[in-house]
């Protein structure tokens, strides 16, 4: 299952506004590199976004793909922001989806056989 999210840009811009999506935990540190392959972005694949110009709202599905029970049991979000520049300087503030809770498939012990 995908989850749905849709953002705009507040105060509207007069141009489109590059985003970069990145995957962090609760309390919005980002999650390692390696650990941030498990967000899955449907579409291209390249985790990339574009808010429209005007506030019009960019829509975007995503999941979390966690293949080990150490990352299993947290909470994650999703961080969304402007892309570049680098120094920091942004037209648009960064935002976070509401935290998901990941959890990991419980191995089920066989019964005792008689």
């Amino acid at each position: 299952h995908y989850i749905r999210c849709a953002v705009t840009c507040e105060p509207p811009q007069h141009f489109a506004v590059p985003l970069r999506l990145s995957m962090c935990y609760e309390d919005g540190t980002e999650v390692s590199p390696q650990d941030a392959s498990c967000l899955k972005i449907l579409g291209d694949g390249s985790q990339k976004l574009e808010a429209p110009r005007e506030g019009a709202p960019s829509t975007f599905f995503y999941r979390f793909e966690l293949g080990s029970f150490r990352r299993a049991d947290r909470k994650f979000r999703v961080r969304i922001g402007a892309a570049g520049p680098e120094d920091g300087r942004s037209p648009v503030e960064p935002c976070t989806t509401p935290a998901l809770l990941v959890l990991s498939k419980k191995k089920l012990e066989a019964a005792p056989t008689r």
